[in-house]
């Protein structure tokens, strides 16, 4: 069961945001951890509360290292239009080139920020789940890798945009997979007495 109030609710995903955005991102990780945070201090199994207070410095470790992926793949892209630019506009026709030019940028900033976004999310999901706890001290472990992560997004996203959308199951099933392969519980005494 999830025994959630509104008010917690609106707090972490209404209020947090909005103080993100003032800052600039600068309390984006508090925004994400406070969200993660209402998703997870009112699951109930059966009458035993799950509770995490997971730390913030993977947050601002992720978004620091999110931050310079998109940058990163932005600024490869412009290196690339420069260094082949000359190239290109040889060999296309006058009128395509232009087209290829304006579309490069855009699709290097798609791909920067899924790469950036995955990254991210690994990196709050395994510091959540790593802080996770269940009532008589039962813990779990979460050890997402954010590259192997990052690469199974950006590859889905291909997948699908080239599948006109008909590989979205088999691009979720394979996300989901390696989000419950990644995911131990390390149970403190017998499940069969805690059940």
């Amino acid at each position: 069961a999830w025994t959630g109030r509104y008010v917690d609710v609106f707090k972490a995903y209404g209020l947090w945001p909005v103080a993100a955005t003032l800052t600039l991102g600068a309390l984006f990780p508090f925004a994400a951890r406070a969200m993660r945070r209402v998703k997870v201090n009112y699951l109930r199994f059966g009458t035993s509360r799950f509770e995490a207070d997971p730390p913030l410095g993977p947050f601002y470790g992720g978004l620091f290292i999110a931050i310079v992926l998109l940058l990163g793949a932005v600024m490869g892209g412009w290196l690339v239009l420069l260094a082949f630019g000359g190239v290109l506009q040889a060999v296309l026709p006058p009128v395509v080139f232009p087209f290829v030019a304006a579309a490069w940028l855009p699709l290097c900033a798609i791909l920067g920020f899924l790469l950036a976004s995955a990254w991210f999310a690994a990196a709050a999901r395994n510091a959540t789940l790593n802080a996770l706890r269940l009532e008589r001290g039962h813990r779990f472990e979460c050890n997402l890798s954010e590259q192997r992560f990052a690469l199974i997004r950006v590859t889905n996203f291909l997948a699908i945009v080239a599948s006109f959308g008909l590989l979205i199951p088999w691009a979720a099933v394979r996300s989901w997979r390696y989000d419950v392969e990644s995911v131990a519980m390390l149970p403190a005494g017998s499940l069969d007495q805690f059940m």
